[in-house]
């Protein structure tokens, strides 16, 4: 992964105690492009955290698949999204298993590769200092490609915009 831009949570700054991760309203994700589920599998990678690593994960990931754009916008009934982080060439979704017990804060992370064009909408509770992300990643070409990450900075009563240079993947396939 390259340099990381931005970590949203929706605990804030708060330590990420599975209690409150769950008991805090989970962050919502629109992805307007890649626009639909068979787009979005080509870029994306799951971790399924609650299966031990040396197990057969292709049923896992067949089933996760299925309930992709779902589990994606943080409104799945079983997966509560309460991290993202992004990158300059990808996006890290952090998710709480509400039907699991245990510690851990994460049982699930997707990782979305930037497509040559991403469009992300993401909406934190109200709580959070910076909120309302939308992100987008524009590759006019295969040597220009540009990450524009807008959002609202609470404590500052000000809407922000930076600009960086991303890197787009080919679909995983």
């Amino acid at each position: 992964m390259h340099r990381r831009l931005y970590c949203i949570r929706n605990v804030g700054k708060k330590k990420a105690l599975r209690r409150s991760v769950l008991e805090t309203p989970a962050i919502e994700v629109a992805f307007v492009m890649p626009a639909n589920a068979k787009e979005l599998e080509e870029y994306t990678t799951i971790d399924d955290l609650s299966i031990p690593s040396y197990a057969n994960t292709k049923e896992a990931t067949r089933e996760l698949r299925a309930n992709l754009l779902s589990i994606l916008s943080g409104k799945d009934e079983r997966w509560h999204l309460w991290e993202v982080v992004l990158y300059e060439d990808s996006i890290s979704l952090h998710y709480a298993d509400k039907h699991a017990s245990g510690k851990a804060a994460t049982n699930l992370s997707l990782n979305v590769s930037w497509a040559k064009i991403t469009k992300i909408d993401i909406k934190v509770s109200a709580h959070v200092r910076l909120s309302d992300f939308q992100v987008i990643c524009i590759c006019p070409d295969d040597q220009h490609c540009e990450l524009i990450i807008n959002y609202d900075d609470v404590m500052e009563n000000l809407h922000k915009m930076e600009i960086h240079t991303c890197r787009p993947r080919t679909p995983l396939g």
